[in-house]
């Protein structure tokens, strides 16, 4: 019997990009062989909220956080154990605890993908259509066919126009999903149907 049922396959891969940072081409691995061909149909996207902690790193080894247009709210806390009490002074710091911040605005990120040196589609994804949700489905009208012998990339842009800081990062999970079929196989059980009828 020969198998018809088109494998699925995931691709993911997360982004941490500075405010005018270009990722570089990351090439997702299909381990596709011959006669095998695939077709990539939709694109997830999801964006991590504004003023998320996303931790550490050598350029900013207290913090770093998600970009967002809102300045942080801060909410007063007496007596903090981790602060010391200076309520009673002309400049107290106690104030520790951010409630921040989302919306943020997603037009400022652009992804492209490529098969070989071909951009698909020929113009970068602007990320704005995920509006004021975290994560979204793009579905391609038309699938990207991949063939085996082929190489996908894809590339994430900030063209967040603000000043590089420890707050103006953003982290993105981009997820491709298709399906995998062997055109051989196909082709003999579109044969074997046709020699039944």
């Amino acid at each position: 019997m020969v198998n018809q049922n088109p494998q699925p396959v995931v691709f993911s891969t997360d982004f941490e990009l500075n405010a005018g940072e270009t990722s570089a081409m990351i090439e997702l691995i299909h381990e596709m062989g011959a006669p095998e061909q695939m077709k990539l149909y939709t694109i997830y996207v999801q964006i991590w909220p504004g003023y998320y902690d996303i931790g550490a790193s050598e350029t900013y080894p207290i913090r770093r956080r998600t970009w967002t247009d809102i300045d942080p709210l801060y909410i007063p806390v007496k007596n903090n154990p981790v602060r010391l009490r200076d309520e009673d002074s002309s400049n107290p710091i106690y104030t520790t605890l951010p409630v921040c911040c989302n919306p943020r605005p997603w037009d400022d990120l652009e992804l492209t993908v490529f098969v070989e040196n071909n951009k698909i589609p020929t113009k970068p994804i602007d990320i704005s259509f995920i509006n004021a949700k975290d994560d979204k489905s793009l579905i391609l009208t038309t699938p990207v066919f991949v063939l085996w012998s082929s190489r996908v990339y894809i590339r994430l842009q900030n063209n967040n126009s603000a000043t590089a800081a420890f707050d103006t990062f953003s982290k993105v999970k981009v997820t491709l999903v298709g399906d995998v079929v062997n055109e051989q196989e196909l082709e003999r059980y579109d044969a074997i149907r046709n020699r039944r009828q």
